[in-house]
């Protein structure tokens, strides 16, 4: 249902829900997808073709040595899971950065000589 804002002057909005009120549609939490659930029992079924489908490409000699790698990550990735991914993060220093550290190198050098440690 929608509803006019407060006081419905030129303003207010139209807004689809009232505050402090549930979501109003929607999968139930933990209600699967019946799509995901549909393609998961599908290849269920041919779990074991896949598999082997895998393994001859992997073991095929004169399959391309990507196609080979590729067959080979997924029984690996399926057989072990899948390892952790590294995130690299690169942080560099702003002149702000700069001027902090300094400036709390200062009152740390100040006060250890005020209070003698």
């Amino acid at each position: 249902m929608l509803s006019e804002g407060k006081g419905g002057g030129e303003g207010s909005r139209i807004t689809q829900f009232k505050p402090r009120h549930p979501k109003a549609g929607g999968r139930k939490a933990g209600t699967p997808n019946k799509t995901t659930a549909s393609v998961r029992e599908l290849v269920g079924q041919h779990l074991e073709a896949i598999v082997g489908a895998l393994l001859e490409i992997a073991q095929d000699k004169d399959a391309p040595a990507s196609a080979r790698v590729a067959a080979c990550r997924e029984l690996l990735d399926r057989a072990e899971g899948r390892p952790a991914q590294r995130i690299e993060q690169v942080i560099t220093e702003s002149a702000n950065s700069q001027r902090y550290n300094d400036y709390a190198t200062e009152l740390r050098l100040k006060f250890m000589e005020e209070h003698g440690n």
